[in-house]
This record gives structure tokens, C-alpha cells and sequence, in this order.
């Protein structure tokens, strides 16, 4: 589609009309035809933000993190992170906006006063995290207020906690999870599950779990949020002899969540639910991927072990799933139905792909 290299990332629009992606440390977009490739910021929109007195005198370039499409619009948000000459990642807690069809961009909320934010699926709202606290507020800026407080997690790093939370489908609602105040203790402290409803009403605890992973492998939800599955390790005092990690999935409703069954299993990663909540992925040593569908007991092997790691397994539907290996050098991106019966190749090459994305269209003509 593009006319040179340096592609980083990409994001496909919902309609499936544009490609937007990072090149050379700029945002552009060219038509899902290959059409209209054009640059959309040029760093001079960024040459006169306010960093304040630290930062302000060091930073040599702006890079543009957090990168989203507007559910049901052409418009791109973005935050930014001030580039220094050594390493590290700092946040500006920005929040930009660019109208791909007009190119106009829009400075939303300025340094300090932004987050890591997060759409509803109906795009009418945006849920603004920083550490501590969940704002919410229309996409403009306006009407923005506070719904959900906690109290800073403590990382043991230069990194603060930020919260991740998760949209109800119906755009009413958001869950959230907050592991333990101290991140090196989560075997013995309790992850608490929130309900942030998104009229102006107070949000309530759901109830508490016993998580492995803490927040560094926070809790999935299923998309209706009738399911929550989690890491679970062993107790402390057994980790010495034996230190499996199994998986733990619990029944939950807007007020109370129940025990967990446990697969005993031993676990390595987490991938998530399919869209109707019915199937969760984990990684076991036994396959690369392999399932558990509810109401039937026990894993379900999916993909045969290559010793090879997966990288960014994505559901497509209720039935398939997406996801990229690196082999000998070469990448590779595979399609791949649960009842086992394709595994397709989608793309491969030599160069490592940044990331992929995938949107459903509805075709405007079928051919026989």
C-alpha cells in the first residue's frame, strides 16, 4: 500500500477505509486501496509544548504512543512521550486528536492534564487513566469527571501503575482490576474488582481474588463480563517444592464474584476470551496454544509446540484467532480455526513485524 519502507505500526479504521501508521516518528495514513498516502503531523505541532522545568531544557523529539481510531469516525488520538538522549520511557499524559479527512489536528488536553485513555465501543466517551484515578469525558474534553480513585501501586521501579480498564459492550459500564498496593506481594494480598458505572453515580467493589501474577498479568474478562480468569499460583508457604501456576475462572455479576475452578495445569501465558466468552487461551507446555471451552473440563491442545514463542494472538471471531512466530528469521502470520481444521499462512518475510491489525468490513458486492 505505502511508497517506501520505515513502517512501524499500524491501525486499520473500524470501516476499514484508512491505515494509519507510525513512519519515521510521524503519524501517516494511506487509503485501504492503496490510495492518498500523506504525512499527518510533522513534529512542528509539538515544537512549543509546555514539559515543564525537568524536562523542558532535554528533550531532543516527540514521539506518539497510545495511538487509537475513534470507534465509528475518521478521527486518529494520540498521546505523546518526550524523547531523551538516554534510555527510558517518559509520559506527557497529553491527548491529541487529527480529522483524517480534513488533517486538522486538535490539542484536546495538554501535558499533565491527560493519561493513557480508552474508548467506549460507541465512541461517545473516553476513559482517561493516570495513577490513582479513572476519569471519564466526551472525546472533546468536555464534561470530564472523576469516576473511580485507589491507592497508588507501589512498583518498585520508575514506572508508575496505571490502571487498564475494560469497556462494557453496551458502552454503560466499565470493570476494572487493582492488584495489591505492593507489586512484589500479590501470592498473599488480594486483586479487587470494580464496576465504574458511566452515569455520575459512585463505582462499587465486585469482590477480591488471589492472583499470581499481581498487576504485571492483570485479570481478563470475558466481553459480556460474566467471566473473569486469572494466573493462580501456589501458597506461599508450599513455593519452595513446587511452584506451578494454574488458571483460575470465576462466575462474576455487576456485584459479586464467585469462587473459582481451577485448572491445575501448569500455565506460561494468557491470551484471552473470544468475543462470545466461551473459549479463554493459555499457553501450556504440552502445545503453544491450547483452550479451555467452558462447560467441559480440562484443556483442549490447538497448536503442537515448536518451542517458539507466539506473539500477539488476537481473536478474530467466535472461532479464529490470529497470530504471528518468528522461525529461522523469518516471520510468519497464521490463521487459525479452534476445532483444528485450518491452520492458514497469512502473510511471512524477513523483517519482523511491529505489529498487525485486522477490522471486519461488510462488502458492498459478492461474487459467486
Amino acid at each position: 500500500l505505502t511508497e517506501g519502507g520505515s513502517v512501524e505500526n499500524v491501525w486499520i479504521s473500524d470501516d476499514g477505509q484508512y491505515v494509519a501508521f507510525i513512519r519515521d516518528a510521524n503519524l501517516w495514513v494511506v487509503g485501504s486501496d492503496g490510495s492518498n498516502e500523506r504525512q499527518l503531523t510533522t513534529g512542528e505541532e509539538f515544537q512549543n509544548l509546555d514539559l515543564g522545568e525537568d524536562l523542558g531544557p532535554i528533550w531532543t523529539g516527540i514521539q506518539l504512543i497510545n495511538v487509537a481510531w475513534r470507534p465509528g469516525s475518521h478521527e486518529l488520538y494520540y498521546k505523546t512521550s518526550p524523547q531523551l538522549e538516554g534510555p527510558g520511557l517518559v509520559l506527557s499524559n497529553d491527548l491529541w486528536m487529527i480529522d483524517v479527512d480534513s488533517g486538522e489536528v486538535s490539542m484536546i488536553l495538554p501535558p499533565g492534564e491527560g493519561g493513557r485513555f480508552y474508548f467506549s465501543p460507541d465512541g461517545r466517551k473516553l476513559a482517561v487513566v493516570t495513577p490513582g484515578r479513572i476519569d471519564l469525558m466526551a472525546p472533546d474534553g468536555s464534561s470530564r469527571r472523576e469516576a473511580f480513585t485507589h491507592t497508588p501501586v507501589i512498583t518498585h521501579s520508575e514506572f508508575e501503575y496505571y490502571a487498564q480498564p475494560v469497556w462494557a459492550a453496551d458502552s454503560g459500564s466499565l470493570r476494572v482490576t487493582i492488584p495489591p498496593i505492593d507489586f512484589l506481594a500479590p501470592a498473599i494480598n488480594p486483586t479487587s474488582i470494580w464496576y465504574i458505572p458511566v452515569e455520575d453515580q459512585p463505582a462499587h467493589l465486585i469482590g477480591e481474588i488471589i492472583t499470581h501474577s499481581g498487576g504485571a498479568k492483570p485479570p481478563s474478562f470475558a466481553p459480556d463480563f460474566s467471566r473473569v480468569a486469572y494466573m493462580i499460583g501456589d501458597q506461599p508457604e508450599d513455593r519452595e517444592v513446587n511452584n506451578q501456576i494454574g488458571i483460575g475462572i470465576s462466575e462474576m455479576s455487576a456485584s459479586v464474584i464467585w469462587e473459582p475452578v481451577v485448572y491445575e495445569e501448569e500455565i506460561r501465558n494468557t491470551y484471552g476470551w473470544s468475543p462470545d466468552g466461551l473459549r479463554f487461551l493459555v499457553s501450556i507446555p504440552a502445545a503453544d496454544v491450547a483452550e479451555i471451552v467452558m462447560g467441559q473440563p480440562g484443556f483442549e491442545p490447538m497448536v503442537s509446540s515448536q518451542d517458539l514463542p507466539i506473539i500477539n494472538l488476537t481473536w478474530t471471531d467466535n472461532f479464529r484467532f490470529l497470530y504471528d512466530q518468528v522461525i529461522d528469521n523469518v516471520w510468519y502470520i497464521f490463521l487459525v480455526n479452534a476445532d483444528r481444521s485450518e491452520h492458514d499462512l497469512i502473510d511471512s518475510g524477513v523483517h519482523v513485524p511491529g505489529s498487525y491489525a485486522f477490522t471486519w468490513v461488510q462488502l458492498d458486492t459478492y461474487e459467486n
